[in-house]
């Protein structure tokens, strides 16, 4: 464990350069907030205001669970569900940091009693926030780590929770680099429910105790199969409104990723009246660049909000279906014969491959996966996921299971086997959230 004055030294620094930081970054947040509504949002709530009433612990102990954005949010979800099931006296509050993962946690969690923006790592938002919520408990989704915050919250005696954690290999690095700060910031956090060995060998040696770090497994497999209601009636919608097509279903592509995407499977869709792409581009700001890179590829497009046709319009010489709704493309990967996932022929880490696997779809990913690298090892070992390293590769093996059902069949099947097999991971989140408090009885135990 850090010294006392080890400690104060770090966060000594620590906080130093976030007003550095802070004031030599107004002119651009200035201009930022002036010009792009996403900044604006929820300001106040990352200040600490506008966080609600001040939560009372003789209603009940409350929960603070924080995800990040849209991954993180979806990973939590079926967690969020049992934890509400097995503990009908905790009030559970959601924060996010992004206006898509704020949204997602609004129509996805509804058993949160509050979901808001989390606040700034400046310690007089994070007390403010603090001082309102007065939680029993912290939970952080994967690896999101606010030094100010585990600060306050060891302060207060608030047992605080890293779940379903990860560390790639790029972030490995760049924590490396400040391994004598992590060392400190980590002594703040009780317990360390890490994915995988790797994963727990990783935080270990950035300076987390040995002892406080567990391997859990992904939540994302108990997630995949997860019974939604919403997602089941909007996957059958789309089953009726898409059942006459031939679909591809490309999900989470980034800047860069829609030309090669459209270059490996737009002359497929072309080649047969019938066959349809449907590109799901990550960020909805987006729409208006994602149509004309399908234009100057020499496609016609519709949104989905168009589809079917309610015009007359002659769907058929559309092609390319462009989704412009928010949180349905879990749903909409069960109509694909096959599903790409995006953010991984560009450098972005990937993006969830285990939402088409859930449905049976044999899923295709480019290189770029450090994100989801345990599971692209698990869905190539288990023949479920194939990797393609260029366009050329993605378009020959789209062809191969267009051309041939039973192909798509058997690597669905596979890659819903390997999601079935890795099942488990929130049993063993809840009895990491459970041994970590210091009055179990507090929520019920």
């Amino acid at each position: 464990m850090p010294s006392a004055a080890a400690e104060r030294l770090a966060y000594l620094a620590y906080n130093a350069l976030l007003v550095l930081a802070g004031v030599g970054g107004l002119p651009v947040l200035a201009w930022r907030l002036a010009t792009r509504k996403k900044y604006r949002a929820g300001l106040a709530q990352r200040l600490g205001f506008s966080l609600g009433p001040v939560h009372n612990p003789e209603t009940g102990p409350l929960l603070w669970l924080h995800a990040v954005s849209v991954g993180e949010v979806a990973a939590s979800e079926v967690l969020v569900r049992e934890i509400t099931r097995r503990f009908p006296d905790l009030r559970i509050a959601v924060s996010t940091v992004t206006p898509t993962g704020q949204a997602v946690a609004r129509q996805r969690l509804a058993e949160a009693q509050r979901i808001f923006f989390f606040p700034f790592d400046f310690a007089p938002a994070v007390r403010r926030s603090l001082e309102i919520l007065r939680p029993s408990c912290f939970v952080m989704m994967e690896t999101e780590i606010w030094p100010n915050m585990l600060r306050e919250l060891k302060r207060r005696n608030v047992p605080s929770l890293m779940i379903n954690g990860r560390i790639s290999p790029r972030s490995f690095r760049r924590y490396r680099t400040l391994r004598p700060f992590m060392r400190v910031v980590l002594s703040g956090i009780d317990t360390f429910s890490m994915q995988t060995a790797e994963d727990a060998r990783r935080i270990i040696d950035l300076g987390a105790p040995p002892q406080r770090v567990l391997v859990q497994g992904n939540l994302k497999y108990d997630g995949a199969l997860a019974e939604d209601p919403r997602t089941l009636e909007l996957s059958e919608r789309f089953c009726r409104e898409f059942s006459a097509y031939q679909a591809i279903v490309a999900g989470s592509t980034h800047p860069g990723e829609e030309e090669l995407i459209l270059s490996a499977l737009g002359p497929l869709v072309q080649e047969r009246p019938g066959r349809l792409l449907i590109l799901a581009p990550r960020h909805l700001e987006r729409l208006e660049e994602v149509e004309e890179v399908v234009r100057r590829g020499g496609l016609r497009s519709v949104r989905l909000s168009h589809f079917p046709s309610r015009d007359g319009t002659d769907r058929a010489s559309s092609p390319v279906v462009v989704v412009d709704t928010l949180g349905e493309l879990s749903a909409l990967y069960r109509v694909g014969v096959l599903a790409f996932v995006g953010g991984s022929l560009v450098p972005f880490g990937g993006h969830n491959l285990l939402e088409p696997a859930a449905w049976k779809k044999p899923v295709l990913f480019g290189p770029h996966v450090d994100n989801f690298a345990e599971i692209a090892g698990a869905l190539r070992a288990g023949g479920g996921g194939l990797q393609v390293g260029t366009p050329g590769d993605l378009q020959t093996w789209a062809r191969r299971i267009l051309e041939n059902p039973a192909l798509g069949l058997d690597v669905g099947e596979k890659a819903y086997r390997v999601v079935v097999q890795n099942q488990g991971a929130v049993e063993r989140a809840l009895q990491a959230l459970a041994g970590s408090l210091n009055q179990r009885e507090a929520i019920g135990i």
